[in-house]
């Protein structure tokens, strides 16, 4: 028979419980030091932080939050993953990007923000280089004139402005070991070219608003989807690699450039077409 009183989630191995908590906000993962002495500090020491300003009564309690926590755990282990979520105001002294450094001075792996409003991220983030993974969301990229991520594999940008000439060679260059790129609904400032050029990368998904122009240098690519959902319609997709062998290719283009599109991927292994 068995006891509903045992506490078997205790008994778990710590790193066990760690990687648990690591999928709760971060303040549910404060509360369990109350749960008993062995979980007095073991919130400590959780790789994930899910900062969430949805999930608080009102700004100041969430500001307060944030500082006091990170100050807390700021000689705790490393941390993996660093979810910061803003939908509001702040107060004006509350520095938003001093929350982001404390989180990169832990050998931060991935960085996830969404900040609904106009606000200009570290240069810190920029040449941390032991980032893995960057998304960013509903923001403005802009970026530092120093660039520098070598084990950057991911980066992201969901409903971003991308100014006029950020994404270009250079900044590709920075980012030697990028395996996956997602440009999901942007909007494109003067960007009448968009040039990828990345020797390691597999996967690329360009969905939503377009540049007139596309230019992809990937020869390791193994995974496309473009995905043109916008009135705007792209003039030129091409590809300058001699050979492309695909796995999968999901293409949605307005008929002026789906034909020409189709031939350069002949190769693919399987090849969905849609017309936008």
């Amino acid at each position: 028979m068995v006891d509903e009183h045992v506490d078997r989630i205790s008994s778990l191995n710590l790193l066990l419980l760690q990687h648990i908590m690591s999928f709760l906000p971060a303040q549910d993962v404060v509360r369990t030091c109350v749960l008993s002495k062995t979980w007095q500090n073991i919130w400590c020491f959780v790789p994930t932080l899910v900062l969430d300003q949805r999930l608080f009564k009102n700004k100041l309690q969430f500001e307060k939050f944030v500082s006091s926590l990170l100050l807390l755990q700021e000689r705790s282990s490393n941390l993996q993953k660093f979810h910061l979520y803003l939908t509001g105001s702040l107060s004006p002294n509350v520095n938003v990007n001093a929350w982001i450094v404390s989180a990169l001075r832990r050998n931060l792996k991935v960085l996830d923000i969404d900040i609904f409003k106009d606000m200009r991220l570290t240069n810190d983030i920029f040449t941390c280089e032991h980032l893995r993974e960057f998304k960013l969301s509903f923001n403005i990229l802009n970026l530092p004139a120093k660039i520098w991520l070598p084990a950057l594999r991911s980066f992201h940008l969901i409903q971003v402005q991308v100014q006029k000439d950020q994404l270009n060679e250079s900044l590709f260059e920075a980012m030697p070991s990028l395996e996956i790129f997602i440009l999901k609904d942007c909007t494109f400032e003067c960007h009448d070219l968009l040039r990828i050029s990345a020797h390691q990368l597999k996967t690329l998904i360009l969905e939503g608003d377009f540049p007139r122009s596309i230019e992809i240098s990937a020869p390791s690519l193994t995974f496309l989807k473009l995905n043109n959902t916008s009135k705007k319609i792209p003039e030129i997709i091409r590809f300058c690699c001699d050979h492309i062998h695909l796995t999968d290719a999901y293409i949605r283009l307005p008929i002026q450039c789906l034909n020409p599109t189709i031939k350069m991927l002949k190769n693919t292994h399987t090849l969905t077409v849609f017309l936008s």
